[in-house]
């Protein structure tokens, strides 16, 4: 069974007010649905003097459109009215995105959503009002609704980090540097968000399978510090926080660096530095992405 819950910006799923369920049943019946599988990719090519063919210089994946056919109903028509005003009250579009989740017997997604919904309903069967809905989702991948961690550490503080996470117990060590295999269940390469915590100059976080790393230079941690890094396509970033400020630290990534991602099965991943580590902790924390479900 298919499902569609679309939450309003800054709303919470768990509130009944800030949602609309589309499904098999009342009040809004989930007719029809597409847009949830493979999305459309675009090749950029360029053709050259005495070469048959193209030559292929990118490959783009455009933004995702859903479109659901919905049925509204009540017990009666003034009933009907009602709910075809909550839907449309709910769907209102806004500046910023709110977030549809798709369900069906295998898996629940995410992604973030602005809501299209045409001025006029089509068909009405006694109690019955159908119309055409559309999403259209910027990101085109779908991600899952909880984030995957894997931890690496000289020293592990027992609740050191307090938000939800899914643990994987793929952790081992090394000596001066700590090593973790972190089996990415994705179809599509995946930006992560490194939390680094303790004692540590200068940290090196390197993918070993894709042979990239990021380098902080010139910055120093002590206990109760951090440094957060963040390496999804234009939203690139590195937080630091020290003696109770918060900072933007990019200026800190060493030009050689990349903001590496996982890639799709296996990855090797190393924490090293240059200047020694004790008593660190380094978490990396990122949501699976699909390419359809």
């Amino acid at each position: 069974m298919q499902k569609l819950v679309y939450v309003k910006p800054n709303g919470n799923y768990g509130n009944p007010d800030d949602c609309v369920s589309l499904k098999f049943g009342t009040p809004f019946i989930l007719a029809e649905l597409t847009g949830v599988g493979g999305v459309e990719k675009t090749f950029v090519t360029a053709e050259v003097g005495n070469v048959d063919g193209t030559l292929v210089q990118h490959i783009r994946t455009e933004a995702r459109e859903v479109p659901a056919s919905v049925w509204v109903c009540g017990s009666d028509q003034a009933e009907m009215y009602a709910n075809r005003f909550k839907l449309i009250s709910a769907l209102s579009n806004t500046q910023q995105p709110g977030t549809l989740y798709y369900s069906n017997d295998y898996i629940t997604v995410k992604a973030d959503a602005y809501p299209l919904l045409p001025g006029d309903f089509s068909d009405r069967v006694k109690n019955y009002n159908k119309c055409n809905i559309k999403f259209y989702c910027p990101y085109p991948f779908w991600s899952d609704t909880e984030p995957m961690a894997t931890e690496m550490s000289y020293h592990i503080e027992e609740n050191a980090f307090s938000f939800p996470l899914v643990w994987q117990d793929t952790v081992c060590f090394a000596e001066n540097s700590t090593t973790t295999v972190v089996y990415c269940n994705s179809s599509e390469p995946t930006p992560v968000t490194i939390t680094l915590a303790g004692n540590l100059i200068s940290p090196i976080v390197k993918n070993e399978t894709t042979q990239e790393q990021i380098e902080i230079a010139d910055v120093e941690l002590n206990d109760g510090d951090s440094l957060t890094i963040s390496t999804k396509k234009g939203a690139k970033s590195v937080t630091l926080y020290k003696d109770g400020v918060t900072t933007d630290a990019f200026n800190l990534v060493t030009p050689t660096s990349v903001f590496w991602q996982l890639q799709p099965g296996k990855n090797v991943i190393t924490y090293t530095s240059n200047k020694g580590i004790t008593a660190a902790t380094l978490v990396l924390s990122y949501y699976n992405l699909y390419g359809g479900v």
